[in-house]
């Protein structure tokens, strides 16, 4: 259910181009396969911008980064956006 919430939020702003994704993804202890259909879905979105949060863990960040490439940003504490 979880990785339907990337879903629903393109459904509730009626928009899937120039999406960003901002957030604690909590994938720090997820299986390979959680963290496979995670990307699959993030790729299938394309984002404009992905900005995971702590709790996403090294891991998922590094196989983010992989598959989305430039588009990933890891946030940190004091970071600003502007959208």
């Amino acid at each position: 259910m979880k990785e339907r919430y990337v879903d629903f939020s393109f459904m509730v702003c009626c928009a899937r181009q120039g999406m960003d994704v901002i957030g604690g993804f909590h994938l720090i202890n997820a299986d390979r396969e959680r963290l496979e259909k995670t990307m699959t879905a993030l790729h299938l979105f394309e984002p404009d911008m992905v900005i995971p949060c702590h709790c996403t863990g090294e891991l998922a960040v590094a196989m983010l980064r992989d598959a989305l490439g430039e588009r990933v940003s890891p946030a940190s504490a004091g970071m600003t956006y502007c959208f």
